[in-house]
């Protein structure tokens, strides 16, 4: 329980009060960020609820959106403009950590965060009139593949402290006792297109882990804020579009 509150402290931005929070407590909280994700995951449906009631889609994607940002302190979004800058630069491994060390947002990285943005609008527009129920799981999607991740990795030399103790007190079972979870609870409560896109999705976020690796040495705090953020919506968008060829079929 405590490891739970100590993830809810820093992964949202609920006062949680905690004293004495040793570091290794702080690197263990990383192993419970799905379950963080189901309630950030039930806010997003509550919100989505409320506007397809409504009848303002749009509308609603924005206020999903804000709310999402405000909950969660907006903090995995500086992992896609980091990454963004460093990656488009074109530039060698030293001097890509060296952009993503600087604190200045650069212009790859304002392009990847306006367009991590303008998707996850039209996406969410969609999930509220198709598929609301469903909001529930993208949180959580984003976090196991943040798990699969860290679980699966090796910390890169030249990243900071945040990459190499969450890869530290992570165990290899751990993205595939979650996978098997969230399988189930897919399977159960949703169709089989939900149940499709979680699977190809948690899938695909393994592609992170060889590019990563290649292309940093490894994997860094950054890198897994931008596994959180583009899994979520790559499973939004497969929702989409295995629903429609689903519905040509």
């Amino acid at each position: 329980m405590r490891e739970f509150l100590i993830a809810l402290s820093f992964f949202t931005r609920i006062p949680v009060k905690l004293d004495n929070v040793s570091e290794d407590e702080f690197f263990d909280s990383m192993n419970l960020m799905p379950l963080v994700g189901i309630l950030i995951g039930l806010l997003l449906w509550l919100a989505g609820w409320l506007v397809w009631f409504i009848g303002y889609p749009a509308g609603g994607a924005v206020l999903m959106i804000l709310l999402y940002l405000w909950f969660t302190g907006g903090l995995h979004l500086d992992g896609v403009a980091d990454t963004g800058d460093a990656v488009f630069s074109a530039r060698d491994r030293d001097r890509m950590f060296e952009i993503m060390k600087d604190s200045r947002l650069g212009s790859y990285g304002a392009v990847s965060l306006i367009m991590l943005l303008l998707t996850q609008f039209v996406c969410f527009q969609w999930m509220i009139s198709s598929y609301t129920a469903a909001l529930v799981l993208v949180p959580v999607i984003g976090r196991t593949a943040a798990v699969q991740l860290v679980s699966w990795s090796e910390p890169a030399q030249q990243g900071g402290g945040l990459g190499k103790g969450f890869c530290a007190v992570t165990k290899p079972w751990l993205p595939v006792l979650y996978g098997i979870l969230l399988f189930a609870a897919c399977w159960a409560f949703y169709d089989v297109t939900v149940t499709m896109a979680a699977v190809f999705t948690l899938f695909g976020a393994m592609l992170f882990i060889p590019y990563f690796k290649k292309t940093f040495g490894g994997i860094t705090g950054d890198h897994i804020g931008l596994s959180i953020e583009l899994s979520q919506v790559l499973f939004m968008l497969l929702i989409i579009m295995i629903s429609g060829i689903r519905a040509y079929l």
